[in-house]
């Protein structure tokens, strides 16, 4: 592996270490309904900091594969955030969406710290995760409508790509 690409599989890894991390350190609050605590609010407020950087390295990196993660994943988090706020404003079971809920809305308990309704703490999450999806998206066409070299693409494929051809 190039050192260029070592960013980029850092922060993949970083993605998956917050992730979980964030899902334990929030899980106790967030299954029971306790009211959140400022611990809940750090934990979500590092989790959205790494996500920003994971985006940040995956674009300076040139990866079209991190962008394309980084753009499922923040599909599946708008899905689950969408159908906790449908869950909170009805009595409906959540029946296999609650998989999802669990998986990805444990991470942003922390915003309940501000939020006087879970109603309105799911209209913020909500916001910031299509807020992620779009940069994502953004991201990813950017960089796939760019000319430079790719950092996923095989080097004979990067210089066809700038229009070179080899001797």
């Amino acid at each position: 592996m190039s050192i260029k690409n070592k960013p980029v599989l850092l922060s993949v890894i970083l993605s998956f270490v917050v992730f979980l991390g964030g899902m334990i350190l929030n899980l106790p609050e967030f299954l029971f309904g306790h009211g959140a605590t400022m611990k809940n609010l750090v934990v979500s407020c590092i989790y959205i900091l790494v996500w920003i950087s994971v985006l940040i390295m995956a674009t300076k990196g040139k990866s079209r594969k991190t962008l394309m993660y980084c753009l499922i994943f923040w599909i599946l988090t708008s899905m689950s955030a969408i159908m906790t706020l449908m869950g909170n404003m009805s009595d409906a079971p959540g029946g296999l969406g609650i998989i999802f809920v669990f998986l990805f809305m444990g991470q942003f308990y922390g915003i309940v710290y501000f939020a006087d309704s879970y109603i309105f703490a799911s209209l913020v999450i909500i916001v910031i995760s299509l807020c992620m999806l779009a940069a994502a998206v953004v991201l990813y066409i950017v960089c796939h409508r760019t000319k430079l070299p790719i950092s996923d693409t095989k080097p004979e494929e990067r210089t066809k790509a700038a229009g070179r051809t080899k001797s």
